[in-house]
């Protein structure tokens, strides 16, 4: 049958009509395996979403964090060494700077002489105490020889007092025997000032060595210092960890309270993600959570819940937020979860660091049991 061509000027084309050349079969058996596909991944999301979705709860407000230690002067002085670099892994007890310690050296020397100087000054005084002692007892002594003398001095007077009233002896000789009378009373008082004397001595002794055992714990307490200043010129790692942020060089003069390095314990590395408060009812410590981030790549870290924040994060700031106006528009609060990192990560591969941001997805299937 002949046909009208427009692009031919209206002419006449003998050409037949084109003829559709897919099977309608085909096409059908196309569209029943699309439908099989959308159905079966239908049916293996809604699996999914019944089984493990609904009870997961995600959220990408969350980083890793760690206890980061930031070392700072104790003592005044120049930086003399720097042992490790930046960036270095370190065991706990490593040596990380050192700082002078010519002045300090001197400053021990000083108080170790204080102390022994101290030490020997008790010494001696208990050298005294020790002789004042025998001087006691050598004045005990004298006094009961003065008090055996003084009894025979009255007995020879009393006799000679009654020889002379009978008219036996002479006057002379009674008068002898007075005088001597007279002197042993007067050694009799001599030996008791003698022994109070010695008495006496002992507890001014005894307070002396009080003081020098005052100055000696002050002389020990000073040499503690110095010892310990002395020490403080060694900066130590506490734990293992990796160190950086260094912000000292070699010569440079560091005060007390100086920030001179940190240290990064790559090995308690835990995770602070912040849920909605509408998230966190069914969250309890000990759920399981799963951590991935993209410096990671498709690696997943495991994880439980440590432990839930007392307040939201707004609680914390430093101007907690105040809604006290009539202009008030509720705004979801968020609640900080800490994520207990479960497998140990290793220094030398891919590893989470202190500030990475990550995805946290809690299964809170455990709220059940």
């Amino acid at each position: 049958m002949a046909t009208q061509d427009p692009k031919n000027g209206g002419k006449t084309s003998d050409a037949p009509p084109a003829v559709s050349t897919t099977k309608p079969g085909a096409k059908r058996i196309v569209l029943t395996a699309l439908a099989l596909i959308a159905i079966g991944a239908g049916a293996w999301f809604g699996w999914d979403w019944w089984t493990v979705g609904r009870f997961t709860e995600s959220t990408d407000d969350a980083y890793a964090k760690a206890d980061i230690v930031t070392y700072s002067a104790q003592v005044p002085g120049r930086i003399s060494a720097i042992e490790v670099p930046d960036n270095t892994q370190v065991k706990a007890g490593q040596v990380l700077l050192r700082i002078d310690d010519t002045r300090l050296k001197s400053s021990l020397a000083e108080a170790e002489a204080q102390v022994a100087s101290a030490k020997a000054a008790i010494v001696s005084t208990d050298a005294q105490i020790a002789l004042q002692s025998d001087n006691i007892a050598s004045a005990k002594a004298n006094l009961a020889s003065a008090q055996a003398a003084l009894d025979l001095a009255q007995t020879n007077a009393e006799r000679s007092q009654a020889l002379l009233e009978r008219g036996a002896t002479p006057k002379a000789s009674t008068d002898q025997q007075a005088k001597a009378l007279e002197q042993a009373q007067a050694a009799l008082r001599g030996a008791k000032a003698g022994l109070d004397v010695a008495r006496g001595q002992l507890p001014v002794l005894k307070a002396q060595r009080s003081q020098q055992e005052a100055a000696l714990h002050r002389a020990e307490a000073a040499e503690a210092l110095a010892q310990k200043n002395l020490d403080d010129t060694v900066i130590r790692a506490s734990r293992d960890g990796m160190v950086g942020n260094r912000g000292v060089e070699v010569g440079e003069y560091v005060g007390v309270g100086t920030k001179l390095i940190s240290l990064v314990p790559l090995d308690a590395i835990y995770v602070t993600a912040n849920f909605k408060e509408t998230q966190v009812e069914k969250f309890r410590p000990g759920m399981k959570a799963d951590v991935s981030s993209d410096m990671l790549g498709g690696v997943h870290l495991k994880g439980v819940i440590d432990s839930i924040a007392p307040a939201t994060g707004s609680q914390f700031a430093l101007i907690p937020t105040e809604n006290a106006t009539g202009n008030f528009t509720k705004i979801v609060q968020r609640i900080p979860v800490r994520i207990h990192i479960t497998a140990p990560q290793t220094t030398d591969g891919p590893s989470l660091r202190p500030g990475s941001s990550v995805v946290v997805d809690i299964d809170t299937r455990g709220a059940r049991e």
